[in-house]
């Protein structure tokens, strides 16, 4: 690879990130015939999950997702919720490092997205989401 690409030699692994906040392809349904979740409970979960992702950025997609069965949710949903209380819970001490010290001549802005058109299979919305980046710090966005 390393005749093909670019490529620099970083040492072992020192971290690496925790397990995902929500499966992979996880496609989330109504569930008509599954049995309902403590409406008031899961609410209340979710509150406070949207109010944590202010200052964790990165959870916005998954608390987006699981935040739109609110009116009815069921215990599959309510899984996904516990599932990222235990990822939030594991990585109370990781956080989003902001360089100090660099000072850039020029501006260098980075953007990267990423979309699926039609994926939720509930109500057929598109999915989307997109990071910009100025001199090494990030603005993240994700929208369902």
């Amino acid at each position: 690879m390393e005749a093909e690409f670019e490529m620099t030699n970083l040492g072992k692994l020192s971290y690496f990130l925790a397990k995902s906040l929500i499966e992979i392809n996880l496609k989330l349904t109504k569930g008509e015939s599954e049995e309902n979740a403590d409406e008031t409970m899961f609410k209340q979960i979710s509150g406070t999950l949207r109010f944590l992702y202010n200052s964790r950025p990165y959870l916005s997609f998954s608390v987006g997702l699981v935040s739109s069965f609110m009116s009815s949710p069921k215990k599959s949903h309510m899984l996904v919720v516990k599932r990222l209380y235990r990822y939030i819970q594991g990585t109370t001490n990781y956080g989003v490092l902001f360089p100090t010290g660099k000072k850039k001549l020029e501006l260098e802005l980075i953007a990267f997205t990423d979309s699926d058109c039609g994926g939720d299979p509930v109500e057929r919305k598109r999915t989307y989401g997109y990071v910009f980046m100025l001199n090494d710090r990030g603005v993240l966005r994700s929208n369902q």
